[in-house]
């Protein structure tokens, strides 16, 4: 749902413990992370998104690139073909891709699962 939401252009605020929030959101650049359960900062957060239309339209501009360019169908079977070349000649490890897909997946402490992500970007 999240990827839908960018790719459609959506300005996109998201509770840190949805599924894909690390590996989709930086926070302020192409959406808005919060901490969940926190709502004073959901609340500011989204008083910052209702007085700034200038900075959220650049904001959904980078959450609409990030999944065309980055999450899509075309870059996901690049990744895997350069992925399955890297392991079949012995160096798997030359395959995993810096970001997007097949990047390496940080594991998230549930317990300090926002300093995670923070640390993340």
């Amino acid at each position: 749902v999240l990827n839908e939401a960018m790719d459609s252009g959506c300005i996109v605020l998201t509770s840190h413990a949805a599924g894909s929030v690390p590996f989709l959101i930086k926070d302020g650049e192409n959406g808005f992370v919060y901490h969940s359960g926190n709502q004073d900062q959901l609340v500011e957060k989204m008083k910052n998104i209702l007085n700034k239309k200038v900075v959220t339209n650049s904001v959904a501009h980078l959450a609409r690139e990030t999944v065309a360019t980055e999450w899509n169908a075309k870059r996901a079977t690049e990744k895997l073909l350069a992925f399955c070349e890297a392991f079949f000649v012995g160096d798997y490890k030359k395959g995993i891709a810096e970001t997007g897909v097949f990047s390496f997946a940080r594991a998230i402490n549930q317990k300090n699962m926002y300093k995670s992500i923070l640390r993340y970007y």
